[in-house]
């Protein structure tokens, strides 16, 4: 036999020593991937982060704005009542729905 040749088991273990380095490139670049990306997507985040913070507090002064409005017809005690009723009658079904669908007692659609 020549010694050129190599036998059936040195090339079994050369193809998985090559798979084996494949996937560990392969996890790298995603790794490397992933890094990138974060990097790259870490402003575009903090920025939704603030106007998500900066919608909520504009929310808050049209409730507020509502709230003195009503109060020209009511006594500011009520028309606060009356907005927090309103936004509690809208948010407590959103919140159990949701909760039902989570813990999948909720129709499949």
């Amino acid at each position: 036999m020549d010694t050129s040749q190599r036998s059936l088991a040195g090339v079994l273990k050369d193809a998985g020593q090559n798979i084996e380095d494949i996937l560990r490139s392969e996890f790298l670049l995603a790794k490397a991937e992933v890094r990138e990306h974060a990097i790259r997507f870490k402003p575009l985040v903090a920025q939704v982060i603030a106007g998500a913070v900066l919608v909520t507090l504009s929310l808050l002064f049209f409730l507020l704005g509502g709230m003195y409005l009503l109060a020209l017809y009511l006594p500011l005690w009520q028309a606060g009542l009356v907005i927090g009723v309103v936004l509690a009658a809208i948010g407590v079904p959103m919140v159990s729905s949701a909760l039902r669908k989570l813990s999948g007692k909720g129709t499949s659609q």
